[in-house]
């Protein structure tokens, strides 16, 4: 016999089978009757050790790749994310040394331009505005009659053979600067002088302003204005004389007297010498 235990720890005892006896005739097959209840299932033996896989067989072809499929529509964009909070900002660097100060060398000064001339004014003395010295006077102002158009000129008559003088009153204009003048003379001769003769007139004068005596110096400084006869009758207009300054202290607006002398001892016009006016140029301020 032979003693087994079951998982329920009870004690099976199964009796050994002798050996066979020849076989009878097989018996017909009898009904098989009911299965009686499975008896419970033993415990599950061990799992033995698995064997070695096999090779791999090998790969067969790749068969060929379907048509892709249209893409589908893209979809709306999604809301953006708030957006993140500023990091704090980084340290500032060193300041870098400062570079050189001031400005480029200054170039030199051009020289100064030419200065241009002062502007200047004239005023126009008349012989008929003019009057002989008291002592040794001029002769006139006489009117003549140059008959055949009837044309009337005053002129102031200076001798050939001595000095002879005639002054004039005018106020100097607002703009004159002070500064000195200059004399041009507008004369004409009659009968008894000649071509190429010349003449000389001289001019000086004084500027008074305001609580200053008459009687002062007026011929310091006089200047001389020369000229060449052309023809008897004809107007004759000389070059300027050179600079006359005025006695006294001049200034814009003050009375000022001029005084003109035909100098016979430089001139040789060997006939009366008719002044028929004087243009003075002055410089304005």
């Amino acid at each position: 016999m032979v003693s087994v235990y079951t998982d329920k720890g009870e004690l099976l005892v199964i009796g050994v089978t002798g050996p066979s006896g020849p076989s009878g005739p097989i018996g017909g097959t009898g009904h098989t009757g009911p299965s009686g209840p499975s008896g419970p299932s033993g415990p599950s033996g061990a799992t033995g050790a698995t064997g070695p896989s096999g090779p791999s067989g090998a790969t067969g072809a790749t068969g060929p790749s379907g048509p892709g499929g249209p893409s589908g529509a893209t979809g709306p964009s999604g809301p953006s994310g708030p957006s993140g909070a500023t990091g704090p900002s980084g340290p500032a660097g060193a300041t870098g040394p400062s570079g050189p100060t001031g400005a480029g060398v200054t170039g030199a000064t051009g020289p100064s331009g030419p200065t241009g001339p002062t502007p200047t004014g004239q005023v126009f003395l008349t012989a008929a505005g003019g009057w002989p010295s008291t002592t040794n006077g001029c002769g006139g102002p006489t009117k003549t009659e140059y008959g055949t158009n009837d044309i009337d000129v005053y002129a102031l008559a200076f001798d050939k053979d001595a000095d002879e003088f005639a002054q004039w009153t005018l106020a100097m204009p607002s703009d004159w600067d002070g500064g000195t003048v200059t004399a041009v003379i507008y004369w004409t001769y009659g009968a008894g002088g000649s071509a190429t003769e010349t003449v000389e007139i001289e001019f000086s004068g004084r500027s008074y302003g305001n609580d200053e005596a008459i009687d002062a110096d007026i011929r310091t400084g006089a200047q001389p204005c020369t000229d060449a006869a052309i023809a008897i009758g004809d107007v004759h207009i000389s070059a300027a004389s050179a600079a006359i300054t005025l006695n006294g202290s001049p200034a814009a607006g003050e009375l000022v007297q001029l005084m003109a002398m035909r100098d016979t001892a430089a001139d040789n016009l060997a006939t009366d010498l008719l002044l028929l006016g004087i243009m003075v140029t002055y410089t304005r301020s």
